[in-house]
């Protein structure tokens, strides 16, 4: 299983399923279209060939060559090319000369079947009857090189979306990583003890903005606490000072009535520990103003 473990892998896997995603819906809309435009071609000719064909064990020669003379006169056949050809290919009749001999059946041709004004077609070749062969042509382009100019429809089309979803994905990039880059830094400015450092809130507003308030009020959370440990230690070192001052002054009488030498000598021990211990919490109180101090700082706002 991927997993996407930074924006960028994310950005780019997103990119590459759009992108064949695009693509392959060109690639079948294209095929689609050709396909129908085919299957619509293909029935016109069928019933262009039918018309001139007649009925089976009807199709005398000159029925075949008199609806096939009125096929060609028809308007709404003009575009339509019919070959009538007997059994040794010589031709007989139509409006349409092959390079080639097509095989029974539909086939597709091109320009280079040598027909005048066709670059595209569908052909259908049937036997009329009578050792007759029957060419049916259809353009399946209304005009010259449609198929061409309608591939650079798609790739105009589908390249302007291509375009706009890239230049979206480089925006959300670059605004997700000025975001993210704003909260790092704040974070790398506390680790270094900037501890008045707070991620600076966009006035548009947005979930971005809200996530800033979020952070920020749990830093402005962890300030307190912190605060309050320092008062409490500070609170401890203060209450503890005065027994502590008051234990070395009861040090200090018994150290005149000591009667040996032994017995001042630990006397005097003891309040050399009571004095370090009272300059530890005196360093500590110390300390507590100092932070007291910098904690009375006005914050800049955040922006």
């Amino acid at each position: 299983m991927i997993r996407f473990r930074s924006l960028r892998t994310l950005t780019l896997a997103f990119l590459l399923a759009f992108l064949v995603a695009t693509v392959g819906t060109g690639f079948a809309i294209h095929g689609i279209t050709l396909q129908t435009i085919e299957r619509l071609v293909d029935r016109r000719i069928v019933v262009v060939s039918d018309a001139i064909a007649g009925v089976p064990g009807e199709r005398r020669q000159t029925d075949v060559f008199r609806r096939m003379d009125a096929a060609m006169r028809e308007r709404d056949t003009g575009d339509i090319g019919l070959l009538l050809v007997d059994a040794s290919g010589r031709p007989l009749a139509g409006n349409i000369a092959l390079s080639r001999r097509l095989p029974p059946g539909f086939s597709t041709i091109a320009r280079d079947e040598g027909i005048a004004g066709l670059t595209a077609g569908r052909a259908l070749v049937r036997d009329v009857g009578s050792g007759m062969t029957l060419t049916t042509v259809a353009e399946t382009e209304p005009f010259d090189d449609y198929n061409a100019a309608r591939t650079w429809i798609y790739l105009l089309g589908f390249g302007s979306i291509v375009l706009i979803v890239v230049g979206g994905l480089v925006f959300f990039v670059v605004t997700i990583g000025r975001r993210i880059g704003e909260t790092r830094r704040t974070v790398e400015a506390i680790i270094d003890g900037d501890m008045a450092r707070r991620v600076p809130i966009h006035p548009s507003g947005g979930e971005f903005a809200h996530q800033a308030r979020a952070f920020n009020r749990m830093l402005d959370r962890i300030s307190d606490l912190m605060a309050s440990i320092s008062n409490v230690s500070s609170d401890i070192a203060h209450d503890l000072r005065t027994p502590l001052a008051r234990l070395r002054g009861q040090l200090s009488l018994v150290l005149r009535r000591a009667e040996t030498d032994a017995q001042r000598g630990d006397i005097e021990a003891a309040i050399a520990m009571s004095d370090d211990l009272l300059e530890m919490f005196a360093a500590i109180l110390r300390i507590a103003e100092v932070e007291g101090a910098i904690a009375a700082r006005p914050l800049l706002p955040s922006t």
